[in-house]
């Protein structure tokens, strides 16, 4: 993520830039979503390929910062919400490159994260009390300006964060085990800070080091456009480690504005307006004081209006129509001319296009650029702060904004289409009241979300047409529109479920629902209901995978398995009202015998290394099926958030194991009678067994009653 390169720069030459840190009583900032990939791509108990393990990735966030916690370190975690438009082109780049990957799944090793860890990261947040707030666009500039004012570091993999000027400990150089002191508990890693690139590039002035991003390509713009000035510093067959080299040791003698007209000079005059803009754009969300989020994490106001006030937008000096003759402080002889022909060339041979160019070509999107201020400006206060308080996915902003919505990809059988539109009827619900609400100032004449979405095997775009909604959002009119769009009956009667059950099982039933080129039977339906046992398990014996065990030694060290004042805290008892006090306290009432003598059979099924967890060509479809439940829930719940969290919001780590799910099912498809099976496999464990066939039976029945 970030500068391509910049990282490896640093790692590998960790000796002018890192040193030794402890990190104990203190804050830290972290980049949320960022830290979920890392810990994800991390995770070796997490197996990729079947959607998700997300009771093995809960572990692994929670351990995370249980850790800190125990460190004394209080966490400050800024999350990404939509993306800014002028990222669109490097959105596009990634997306294609994901669909790349998913296509060769059967010999890559590279991973696509699963749509709801993101949820699940909140998820933990929420049970820890920790502090966090989304950003309206991207978090970047919020983190770097929360660590600068609380002067504490940065945590996140972005390679952006070596330039932003704050301490930061790049996730590289985090080490994952504790050490002991007489003191406490610290975390041992790696910091770097700004000065010591400052002191090895003698003269390198701070303010040019957002330019110094620019020039090595960030997410915002693709470096190529700069090959012509490259070649007039002589760079142009340079490594990446060499060209960022040559980038600062270049820059230190320039100040920003003399660095600029240097590189306008080696640019086609129809491009420099454009460039210039884009320049001062980066500058400036480098330096302005994001007041919005400062004020989440309890800045002083007075300190925020010092620095709003303190703060002058960088403004380029000269004119554009008379670069030639302007002074850049090292070479005036730019020959600009020999470089235009070749630049036209890079131009016309770079995979990604003009952001403009695009958007006009292929995109019902505006031109014009919102901000963080003029967009929360524009919103009802009501969405601003749901959304500031990270109850809603970042997608949101970029339906109100652009009309456009980037379609979640994950492995799935590219001979059918996107396993994402079956929920496509719940995304055009949620669509229509974002952009219609009556309290909302952004224009909605536009009725047609564009969507970025996989076609066969490449990227593809589809216009999603949206009704206007005219509805009043009174508590009876949310739950209507919710049930409605799930098809949710009365008769289904939900309200006998657990309240933290009754929307997962909604989204099981709109998922049978839907007509599918792949035929669901019952088969699909048990895999998916075993694993929503493995909470219960979590629940009553804490969260335990050992390896290589069985059931004699799972019962043998059943009195290990008492859990410690955190982890009591985790595991609650389910909670529920007169109607759902049926199977509430059934669930209650599993023993830790119970659920210690079913452990053997959810650990054979959720082994990444079991023979039958490593991927096969024929398991495509068995794959696609789950995909497109887990594309049921995902709206499903985006849904709920945005009416105001009409039902209790599910939590996927205590229903959904991917591997599981796919294990559990490629063993009961050889079965000949699967509900024997499944019987006999639980034999010893009767109070599971029994929450699964009332569950089973309640589901089936709808669903039959649904067919006649």
């Amino acid at each position: 993520m970030g500068i391509s390169g910049l990282t490896k720069y640093i790692k590998e030459r960790g000796r002018y830039y890192m040193e030794p840190f402890e990190l104990d009583n203190t804050c830290l900032v972290i980049d949320g979503y960022n830290l979920t990939a890392n810990l994800y791509a991390t995770c070796k108990s997490c197996n990729h390929l079947f959607g998700g393990d997300y009771d093995q990735f809960f572990h692994v966030v929670f351990q995370f910062f249980n850790d800190l916690l125990q460190c004394k370190v209080t966490p400050l975690v800024i999350l990404d919400g939509g993306w800014e438009r002028k990222k669109t082109k490097t959105i596009i780049k990634r997306f294609s490159q994901q669909i790349e990957r998913a296509r060769g799944i059967s010999h890559s090793t590279s991973t696509l994260n699963p749509p709801l860890l993101g949820t699940i990261f909140i998820d933990v947040l929420n049970k820890l009390e920790i502090r966090y707030a989304m950003c309206i666009f991207e978090a970047d500039d919020a983190i770097s300006s929360i660590a600068k004012n609380f002067n504490v570091p940065i945590l996140s993999g972005d390679a952006d964060f070596f330039l932003c000027g704050a301490n930061f400990i790049p996730y590289y150089g985090y080490e994952s085990r504790l050490s002991r002191y007489a003191r406490g508990y610290v975390k041992k890693c790696h910091i770097y800070r700004v000065e010591k690139l400052l002191e090895r590039f003698q003269g390198l002035d701070i303010n040019v080091l957002p330019l110094a991003s620019i020039l090595m390509g960030n997410d915002y713009v693709d470096s190529s456009i700069f090959d012509a000035f490259f070649e007039y510093i002589q760079i142009t067959m340079a490594t990446k480690q060499q060209k960022i080299e040559v980038i600062f040791d270049w820059l230190k003698n320039h100040s920003l504005n003399t660095a600029i007209i240097a590189i306008l000079k080696c640019l086609p005059v129809e491009k420099r307006e454009n460039i210039l803009h884009l320049i001062e754009t980066i500058v400036n969300d480098f330096s302005k004081p994001p007041a919005v989020m400062l004020s989440l994490f309890n800045i002083n106001e007075q300190s925020i209006s010092e620095q709003l006030n303190n703060f002058t937008p960088f403004k380029f000096q000269g004119s554009l129509n008379n670069l030639e003759d302007m002074d850049d402080s090292v070479d005036n002889d730019v020959k600009y001319n020999n470089f235009k022909a070749q630049y036209r060339n890079v131009d016309e041979s770079n995979e990604l296009v003009e952001c403009s160019d695009f958007v006009d070509e292929n995109l019902n999107v505006s031109l014009e650029e919102w901000n963080e201020e003029k967009l929360i400006a524009a919103l009802p206060q009501w969405f601003v702060n749901d959304h500031l308080a990270g109850k809603f996915p970042g997608y949101f902003v970029n339906i109100l904004t652009d009309r456009i919505c980037k379609i979640f990809l994950q492995y799935e059988d590219f001979s059918y289409c996107s396993a994402r539109v079956i929920s496509f009827p719940i995304l055009t619900k949620i669509c229509s009241l974002l952009i219609t609400r009556k309290d909302c100032k952004i224009s909605n004449t536009n009725t047609v979300i564009e969507l970025l979405i996989r076609d066969g095997d490449k990227l593809g775009y589809q216009k999603l047409p949206v009704p206007l909604s005219t509805v009043s959002l009174d508590d009876i009119e949310r739950k209507k529109i919710i049930n409605e769009t799930l098809q949710i009956h009365d008769d289904d009667k939900l309200d006998k479920l657990p309240p933290s059950w009754q929307l997962y099982v909604a989204a099981i039933l709109y998922w049978m629902r839907q007509d599918n080129d792949i035929k669901l039977t019952n088969v699909h339906l048990c895999a998916l209901l075993i694993s929503m046992l493995i909470g219960i398990i979590d629940r009553t014996i804490g969260f335990n995978r050992p390896k290589n065990i069985n059931q004699t030694q799972v019962r043998q060290t059943l009195n290990n398995l008492f859990l410690d004042g955190i982890n009591k805290k985790k595991y609650q008892k389910i909670i529920g009202d007169d109607k759902s006090m049926l199977m509430v306290n059934l669930i209650n009432s599993i023993s830790k015998e119970d659920c210690a003598s079913a452990l053997p059979f959810f650990l054979e099924h959720s082994d990444v290394n079991n023979e039958s967890s490593k991927f096969k060509k024929s398991g495509d479809n068995i794959i696609h099926v789950y995909v497109q439940f887990q594309s049921c829930l995902a709206h499903a719940m985006d849904l709920n958030a945005l009416l105001g969290g009409i039902y209790v919001q599910p939590s996927p780590s205590e229903f959904f194991n991917g591997t599981l799910i796919y294990n559990v099912y490629s063993n009961f498809s050889t079965q000949s009678d699967v509900d024997t099976y499944i019987a006999t496999r639980l034999n010893d464990s009767p109070g599971l067994l029994q929450i699964f066939k009332t569950l089973h039976k309640m589901i089936s029945d709808i669903h039959k009653s649904c067919n006649n």
